[in-house]
C-alpha cells in the first residue's frame, strides 16, 4: 500500500486534524497579523495568532467532519485500511488494488463527482465575492496587507478551478479503470 500522508489523513481523528490545522494556522497567519495594525502591542499580536488558529482550527475540524460524515452516508462504514485504498486509487485516478472495492470505489466516485460539480458551480461566484470584498477593503484602508490578499485570492482562485478539473479527469480516469476490470 502506498504510504502517503495524504492517504492516512483519511483515517486521522479529528484531534490531531484540527491540532494539525491549528500549528499550520499560527505559522501562517502570524505574518498577516504582524502585517495589519502595528499599533497593538505584542502580547496582544500572540493572543489574536492563538484565537484564529483555534477558531480556523474548530471551523475547518468542523467542515471535514461533516465531509467524512456525507462521505460515509454515500459509501457505507469501511474499514480503515479500506478507505485508506479506495482514496488512494482514487487520488491517483486508478481503480483500488483489490477488486472487491470496486463497488465502494464507484459510490464514492459518484458521490466526489457530484460534490466537484456544487463546488465548479458555485466556486467562481465565491470567489469572485471574496475578491470584490478584499478590493472594497483595500479601497477602504489601503496598506499592503490587502493587497497581498488580492493576490493570494486570484491566485488561490486559479489554482482551486484548475485542481477541481484535474480532480475531475482523475475521477473520470479511475471510474473507466473499475469498469474495465468488472466489464461493465
Amino acid at each position: 500500500m502506498d504510504d502517503s500522508w495524504r492517504d492516512r489523513a483519511v483515517t486521522w481523528p479529528i484531534r490531531r486534524l484540527a491540532l494539525v490545522i491549528a500549528v499550520v494556522a499560527v505559522v501562517l497567519g502570524a505574518p498577516a497579523f504582524w502585517l495589519v495594525d502595528r499599533h497593538v502591542p505584542p502580547s496582544a499580536r500572540v493572543a489574536e495568532i492563538l484565537l484564529f488558529a483555534v477558531f480556523f482550527s474548530a471551523w475547518m475540524s468542523l467542515i471535514v467532519f461533516l465531509a467524512r460524515r456525507r462521505e460515509r452516508a454515500a459509501v457505507g462504514e469501511l474499514p480503515p485500511t479500506t478507505r485508506v485504498e479506495v482514496n488512494r486509487a482514487l487520488r491517483v485516478g486508478d481503480a483500488p488494488r483489490e477488486p472487491d472495492l470496486d463497488q465502494a470505489a464507484m459510490a464514492l466516485i459518484e458521490w466526489r463527482r457530484a460534490k466537484l460539480a456544487r463546488s465548479m458551480r458555485t466556486g467562481p461566484w465565491i470567489w469572485g465575492l471574496v475578491l470584490v470584498l478584499v478590493a472594497l477593503s483595500m479601497v477602504i484602508e489601503p496598506n499592503v496587507f490587502h493587497l497581498v490578499m488580492i493576490v493570494y485570492y486570484a491566485v488561490l482562485s486559479i489554482v482551486v478551478m484548475v485542481s477541481a478539473r484535474r480532480q475531475r479527469t482523475r475521477l473520470d480516469r479511475a471510474e473507466r479503470a473499475v469498469r474495465l476490470r468488472s466489464g461493465a
